[in-house]
């Protein structure tokens, strides 16, 4: 029979062996110097509010060693509601300091040590914010006194500072909402636990809780443990299930742990996990598959932080096209619009207008091509750059259009579309034997005609698609298709002959019965 050791309050019962073993966090934690904090601000968000009352106090060995306390010129007005709130008016602050006057002995003072608040995410990103702003870095370890209080009494259902300073009996700040006396309630509230609990048992329990992430307070790190370390996709959603941002990775928990692993150290980062009330993802069977999940439903759900893969309905081509004198002059079309005849005349791709003319000068600086032929000034006679040496004189009919043209392709030979590998359609299949779970991807002349998933015996997934250019999808399957056998993918051309047998099946489902005959391959 286990000799147990009874631990107050209902939290989980440890051996007297478990609590010898965690004896070794008994020295090092309370050696540790614990800073607990507090801040009043002027609203919600860290990237545009502003801080206007902070107190620090910290704490080592079970005893008060230092204090700090400050209200803050914020230089933006104070809302209604909150000086209601704090009783802070801008009468009081008028001659506060800036926070940048105290950001040194504020960084200098919490340096080594764990910062401790009650919901630790709103302080902490705050603080963070503001030395950033002072040019001082913030990066330590956090422990948030709601999730010990969850911890340490589970039986409880609240745990916001009002009830944990009433359920046990601490003494009512008289300033409440102000940072001091808010700080100092929740550095009571800790030495209340170390008189309630064996320090074994609580320094444990906040090393337990030390936070490897940094999480809205309401959200738990065992959100984070629910995702599957499979490749998908994810969608980090806001409070009313509004797409934030679109991910994908063979390694879904990992590729998650690392957003909110790395708002300590990125703004942009901090703005996306603050926001991020849930998580949904979608399993795939190979990256291949989560690629192109991610490039569909960003395009179609434009989540505010996917800038990067948003782009493509401004997209444009630059087309093979002649003068009357036989010069290549290039013409720029929108990528949607390209046809898959066309893709042999496709000398590169662009993010924008503006993207592809920036290319064109450098062509036209490195190449020496001729800039009214790039289409990148206009007039009669020689452009500007023949006078000064720069262009070799295609516009003064001086260079010859056959000398002219080879230059001008083997500049583009970087840029241009490669051609379709296959003269037919290619089904592209992963299986994943363990999960017993099969994905099709059909796909011709760099557009994907359909995508289905066989899983527990059925089509779990059934999608035929338009057949779209987009120039994502061509650089996914470009890349895919240099190695396919190498990211576990079978590649097997659709020919009518087979079209007919194995795969008719899946087709017709579908919807691709035409892929069966011979005049739509050819």
């Amino acid at each position: 029979m286990k000799n147990l050791i009874s631990i107050p309050y209902g939290i989980d019962e440890y051996t007297s062996v478990e609590v010898k073993m965690m004896g070794k966090h008994y020295t090092i934690m309370d050696d540790r110097i614990l800073s607990f904090v507090d801040v009043e601000t002027t609203g919600g968000s860290p990237l545009s509010h502003r801080v206007i009352d902070v107190a620090i106090i910290q704490v080592q060995h079970g005893r008060i060693i230092r204090e700090f306390q400050s209200l803050v010129q914020p230089h933006q007005p104070i809302p209604q509601f909150i000086e209601t709130l704090t009783g802070i008016s801008a009468d009081m602050l008028a001659d506060a300091p800036n926070f940048e006057d105290i950001a040194e002995e504020i960084s200098s003072m919490l340096e080594g040590t764990i910062f401790v608040a009650h919901n630790v995410q709103f302080d902490y990103s705050f603080l963070k914010q503001e030395c950033a702003r002072a040019g001082f870095s913030l990066n330590i370890p956090q422990l948030c006194t709601v999730r010990l209080s969850r911890h340490l009494f589970p039986t409880e259902k609240k745990h916001n500072l009002d009830i944990v300073i009433r359920r046990n009996g601490l003494e009512v700040p008289a300033n409440r909402h102000r940072a001091y006396a808010d700080t100092r309630a929740i550095a009571d509230f800790y030495l209340l636990l170390r008189e309630r609990f064996p320090h074994e048992i609580l320094f444990a329990t906040m090393e337990k809780l030390l936070k490897k992430y940094v999480l809205p307070s309401h959200m738990q790190e065992e959100d984070l443990e629910k995702v599957p370390e499979r490749p998908g996709i994810y969608v980090f959603h806001d409070q009313e299930g509004t797409p934030l941002y679109i991910g994908k990775s063979i390694h879904l928990k990992e590729r998650v742990c690392q957003h909110f692993a790395k708002a300590h150290h990125s703004a942009k980062e901090l703005a996306l996990v603050m926001r991020t009330h849930t998580i949904t993802w979608e399993e795939t069977v190979s990256e291949l598959g989560a690629l192109l999940l991610e490039s569909k439903l960003v395009k179609e759900q434009s989540p505010h932080y996917n800038r990067r893969l948003r782009r493509d309905g401004q997209s444009i081509a630059l087309k093979t096209a002649y003068s009357a004198e036989g010069y290549l002059v290039p013409t720029a079309h929108p990528v949607s619009e390209l046809k898959s005849h066309e893709f042999g005349d496709v000398l590169g791709m662009y993010r924008s207008v503006a993207h592809m003319r920036k290319q064109l000068a450098t062509l036209h600086k490195e190449q020496k091509l001729c800039s009214h032929m790039l289409g990148l000034s206009k007039g009669t006679g020689p452009c500007f750059s023949h006078s000064l040496g720069n262009c070799a004189g295609p516009c003064a009919q001086v260079e010859a259009p056959s000398s002219y043209n080879a230059r001008a392709f083997e500049a583009f030979s970087t840029t241009r579309l490669h051609p379709w590998p296959s003269k037919t359609p290619l089904l592209i299949r992963h299986i994943d034997e363990e999960g017993g779970r099969v994905e099709c991807v059909i796909a011709h002349d760099w557009c994907i005609l359909g995508v289905a998933t066989y899983e527990g015996g059925e089509w779990t997934r059934m999608e035929k698609m338009e057949k779209h250019f987009d120039k994502d999808v061509y650089l996914i399957l470009r890349q895919f298709l240099k190695r396919p056998d190498a990211r576990g993918g079978i590649c097997t051309p659709i020919r009518p002959n087979m079209a007919r047998g194995e795969m008719s099946e899946l087709l017709t489902m579908l919807g691709l019965t035409d892929l069966m005959t011979a005049e739509s391959l050819s």
